[in-house]
């Protein structure tokens, strides 16, 4: 099932911002295909924009929450696929320059018209290829 598509008035919204400061680490479980810092541009994440005008790099303020993003996304399943799990490293990044984000959780969620339907929903792709299924 797909998230909703945004409220009609987004645009007039405005958004929770926060601020992370220049120095922050920012943690990140990656593809080894690719660098380390790559803005992903095509259509198959779910923050990705359909058109693939601007790319999209997932990263986390804690290394846990990176961990989970990346090989924690199909709740039930408890093996990872060695195979997938070979083909991904970590990196943290220590930012160079401050960085405002929109908040994407809680009350940010209300502000933009989302709930965590937004953030959670199934992925564009089939993700179970990658974990082992030992039900």
């Amino acid at each position: 099932m797909t998230p909703p598509l945004p409220p009609s008035d987004l645009h007039s919204r405005h958004p929770e911002l926060i601020t992370l400061p220049d120095g922050t680490d920012l943690h990140r479980f990656y593809t080894t295909a690719y660098d380390p810092i790559y803005f992903d541009r095509s259509v198959l994440g779910r923050f990705n924009t359909p058109d693939g005008s601007y790319g999209v790099l997932y990263v986390a303020q804690e290394i846990h929450g990176a961990f989970a993003e990346t090989f924690l996304r199909s709740p039930g399943h408890s093996l990872i696929d060695p195979a997938f799990l070979h083909r991904k490293a970590y990196v943290r990044i220590r930012l160079e320059k401050a960085l405002r984000l929109i908040r994407m959780t809680g009350p940010g969620l209300a502000i933009l018209g989302a709930t965590a339907e937004v953030t959670h929903a199934d992925l564009p792709y089939d993700a179970r290829d990658d974990i082992v299924d030992i039900r």
